[in-house]
């Protein structure tokens, strides 16, 4: 997977610096209920699974979804549609590594 690693939950984006961060952040009830899709940031589809530890508590796991090919013009939609609705450049014609690093770029003046 290659960093960061990019939630949309319905239209809200969020980025994480690392997988487990990301593993930490998403809730089981939500991943239950399909809140997010999830991507890396070279548009490959991610799985989040749930599985409990040895207590018992639930957690979640990150893997590539194998099935599916990376769908970086998708990705390049949504971040696009992200930074319009910021009422930020949505940079039609940028990259997808481009629009990551803007949308990383504005989450970090939060």
């Amino acid at each position: 997977m290659r960093l960061p690693i990019i939630a949309d939950n319905r239209g809200d984006i969020t980025l994480f610096d690392s997988v487990d961060a990301a593993e930490r952040y998403l809730e089981p009830v939500d991943i239950r209920n399909q809140e997010y899709e999830l991507f890396d940031s070279e548009g490959t589809i991610l799985c989040a699974n749930i599985s409990k530890d040895h207590r018992g508590v639930e957690r979640i796991k990150l893997e590539r979804d194998d099935s599916m090919s990376p769908d970086q013009s998708r990705l390049c939609r949504k971040l696009s549609a992200y930074l319009q609705e910021l009422g930020l450049d949505g940079g039609a014609n940028c990259s997808l590594s481009d629009l990551v690093q803007r949308v990383g770029d504005f989450a970090k003046e939060r």
